[in-house]
């Protein structure tokens, strides 16, 4: 069963990381209780900085990973924004969060 929830992972820090950790992570994630092939999808923004021997292993341990290739001058905030714009759910956790948070000028 499908889940209503996106993973999106951004690579722009990896640079004060080894391509070792991105695995790292992504084996992290495929071990939680609630499996990331529950999500609607789950997509790495590449900035360039991800060897392809990396993104081959990648397709081969996590095959409902996809990778979207980003501008090698993307910033942090970018490569987080274009990774949101690529996922399909109805509305982001933020969104629904503050749909049930009253507005500061409802309790006025």
């Amino acid at each position: 069963m499908t889940l209503d929830f996106s993973i999106v992972v951004e690579t722009e820090n990896l640079e004060s990381a080894s391509q070792e950790c991105l695995l790292e992570a992504l084996q992290s994630l495929a071990e939680q209780s609630v499996a990331p092939m529950r999500a609607r999808e789950m997509v790495v923004i590449n900035s360039g900085l991800i060897e392809s021997r990396v993104c081959e292993t990648i397709h081969a341990r996590f095959p409902w990973v996809t990778i979207h290739s980003a501008a090698a001058d993307v910033d942090y905030y970018a490569a987080k924004s274009l990774g949101v714009a690529l996922t399909t759910g109805e509305a982001s956790p933020a969104e629904k969060l503050a749909q049930r948070i009253p507005r500061q000028s409802e309790h006025a």
